[in-house]
């Protein structure tokens, strides 16, 4: 950690620019009257800004300046050629023309393009029209036996089986769903039979 001594000491080349606050300045002011060595880097730090003072800067050679003014000039050739190619493709009747045939072309096409006859909604896709009905069959119900079974009522598997035994059957008409539920029941091949909501 840093004391208050240190701190007050790396301000003291800050006090010779004259750069501090008035609350800095009275703090160092203090603490040089208290601090010989404080005094001693006062002084050296004042006899730094004398010489820099007193030395002129020297001048950059003039191979500097030119290697500047030439990036400059070629940045700004450089700049000027884009702009005029971005204004030649922009001033050419024939590009402008072609960019209007485009877009008029893409126009036609969105307003007359071929539309599918039907429409589906999220909630209704193809796959969830009709009637479903979930049906167990008994254990000992053959293969054979079910597809006579749904054939007779006008029905396919959709789903199954899952590991408890149920079957997703899929009607082709609502109307006539009572008497398809009544047939199931009555074959002796079926232990559960409902109406599945989707």
């Amino acid at each position: 950690m840093i004391s208050d001594r240190e701190e007050l000491k790396k301000l003291i080349a800050f006090y010779v620019n004259g750069t501090l606050s008035e609350e800095e300045k009275k703090r160092v002011e203090e603490f040089l009257g208290k601090d010989p060595e404080g005094e001693k880097e006062l002084v050296e730090f004042s006899r730094i800004r004398e010489i820099i003072r007193e030395e002129p800067l020297p001048e950059p050679p003039a191979y500097i300046y030119e290697r500047i003014s030439g990036r400059i000039r070629k940045e700004k050739s450089f700049f000027q050629k884009v702009k005029s190619l971005i204004g030649a493709f922009y001033g050419s009747r024939a590009i402008s023309w072609g960019l209007v045939g485009a877009q008029a072309v893409l126009i036609l096409f969105l307003l007359f393009r071929p539309v599918s006859p039907t429409y589906r909604t999220l909630s209704m896709t193809p796959s969830h029209q009709g009637v479903y009905i979930n049906v167990i069959f008994k254990d000992d119900t053959r293969e054979k036996d079910m597809r006579a079974l749904l054939n007779r009522v006008g029905a396919t598997i959709v789903e199954g089986p899952t590991e408890e035994g149920l079957y997703v059957i899929k009607l082709g008409r609502e109307g006539h769903l009572k008497e398809a539920i009544a047939v199931l029941k009555e074959s002796g091949s079926v232990k559960f039979v409902a109406r599945a909501y989707r």
